[in-house]
């Protein structure tokens, strides 16, 4: 008997190689379920250097952390707190990446957070998985030069968790865990069963048996974690969307009938925390658009936390921002279309050339189900006047398509570097090995030809979420990639590349 994992699985991956079919209405039908289904099970929602501008600090409490209005914010940030792009500070001779060392997780890894769950100072990874018609989540403890320990499995709130993010919800100087999840097995058509919640932290490596569950308005969808009002405390945007059956249905093997179901009712929700880890009822922004990812940065440096997504239609797409108004409140989404025939798989965010506003990196596919389809990673820069310019392409030549993009200083000379992991071909294939692209910033905000390290090695591997960190204390950013397989025993894996920086 089929697993509902598998079903799932399958579901994705008959979706992808539905997405480029010649009937292009039904591939682009397919290829929106293709992306949401990839995006909301296996996505790697980290709140990282990108999550709120690159201007944290390594640890929880090491220093001030949050918008730049001057809150005391304490959120789970990894890398090097250094991101500017003056003199190079490199202190060492960035030698690539050591070969990777895979742990083995107990169920298919669906997301993955680097923060310090123990309190010993070094970062641990978390990561939400799905199995037995279950979610759990374990937590990989750092030894503190690089090695990893499971030492620790516990129940996260609820079942397919497909977003979690790392702060200190509560004001206790202990890192949190907030999640959102669909709550039920297979596709949830609008039966609105979607929550969000967070499990507290103790410092020691565990869960409170406090768990704080708020219905979200939607099913799906992405999470980005920002002290949006400037009162001190990190809140939550979730943008969230359900799906709507459109007269297909899903066969008892899992493999989808079209015309496939399709995402709807789209919006951005907003949610406000008291200081003590509770949270109000969401400020609702609908949106017209569907969108792929979302992230916080400061985009026009006015020191207010504004809020980007990626917006798809259909075969076209580009960046919606979301520009705050300085209260917390944001006014209406300006989109920035980079092209007609163009879907965003990856969003991260920095400031890449230093000047004080943060920028939007993407990983796309330009012109799919075409002759001239090609995978690139496009980068917008911060503007003054409440404005994205851009963006500047680079293409990512002779790969497959792109899951996730994160942001880290791995050649340690203090600019914020890119790292993707590839997911499979635009047919839906594996690639073997699974592919880790990194882009270095040039230093003044333009990036260098991709390097391309290999994880996990099975012919039928796939990587579904990326981390980054300094896993082992040498001052550069390190990676941790979760890979699945499609051949049994499905080996399900965290994979970690560290830099060598001699």
């Amino acid at each position: 008997m089929t697993s509902p994992s598998r079903s799932i699985r399958k579901l994705r991956d008959s979706s992808a190689n539905h997405a480029v079919s010649a009937d292009q209405s039904v591939g682009a039908s397919l290829a929106r379920l293709n992306l949401a289904m990839r995006k909301g099970f296996y996505a790697a929602l980290v709140l990282s250097l990108s999550a709120c501008g690159g201007r944290h600090p390594l640890q929880p409490g090491s220093g001030r952390a949050g918008d730049a209005a001057g809150s005391d914010v304490q959120l789970a940030s990894y890398g090097d707190a250094a991101t500017d792009t003056g003199p190079d500070t490199r202190h060492c001779t960035f030698m690539g990446f050591a070969l990777a060392v895979s742990y083995p997780t107990t169920h298919e890894p669906m997301s993955i957070v680097a923060v310090d769950r123990t309190g010993n100072g070094h970062l641990d990874l978390v990561v939400s998985e799905r199995g037995d018609n279950k979610s759990t989540s374990e937590l990989l403890a750092n030894a503190g030069n690089g090695t990893f320990a499971l030492s620790a499995s516990y129940g996260v709130s609820s079942n397919n968790v497909g977003s979690l993010v790392a702060a200190d919800f509560n004001g206790d100087g202990k890192i949190d865990l907030a999640s959102q999840a669909d709550a039920v097995d297979g596709i949830d058509l609008g039966t609105g069963n979607g929550v969000l919640a967070i499990d507290f932290g103790t410092g020691n490596g565990t869960f409170a048996s406090q768990v704080v569950t708020y219905s979200s308005p939607q099913s799906y969808g992405y999470l980005t974690v920002g002290d949006f009002n400037g009162d001190g405390h990190p809140d939550l945007a979730f943008a969230g969307y359900d799906y709507i059956m459109t007269g297909g249905f899903i066969t008892p093997d899992g493999l989808i009938a079209t015309p496939a179901p399709e995402p709807t009712d789209f919006a951005l929700n907003v949610f406000f925390n008291a200081g003590d880890g509770t949270l109000a009822a969401p400020v609702i922004y609908a949106n017209p658009n569907g969108f792929a990812d979302i992230a916080s940065g400061d985009f026009d440096g006015d020191g207010h936390l504004d809020i980007a997504e990626l917006v798809t239609s259909g075969n076209s797409g580009g960046i919606g921002v979301f520009f705050n108004a300085g209260d917390g409140t944001l006014r209406s989404e300006v989109t920035y279309v980079a092209s007609p025939d163009w879907i965003a798989y990856g969003l991260a965010v920095a400031d890449f050339n230093g000047d004080g506003k943060d920028d939007v990196a993407t990983t796309t596919i330009m012109n799919p189900n075409a002759a001239s389809e090609a995978n690139v990673l496009q980068v917008f820069t911060g503007a003054s006047n409440g404005s994205l310019n851009g963006p500047v392409s680079y293409p990512i030549a002779d790969m497959p398509s792109v899951y996730q993009i994160v942001t880290g200083d791995f050649n340690g000379d203090g600019k914020p570097d890119l790292a993707m992991v590839i997911g499979r071909t635009s047919q839906g294939a594996p690639v073997d090995p699974v592919p880790v692209a990194v882009f270095e910033n040039l230093g003044d905000g333009t990036f260098g030809a991709p390097v391309t390290y290999g994880v996990a090695g099975g012919a039928m591997d796939y990587g579904t979420a990326i981390a980054a960190g300094d896993f082992n204390g040498d001052g550069v950013t390190d990676i941790a990639v979760t890979t699945s397989s499609e051949d049994p025993p499905y080996p399900v894996a965290v994979n970690v590349l560290l830099s060598k920086c001699e």
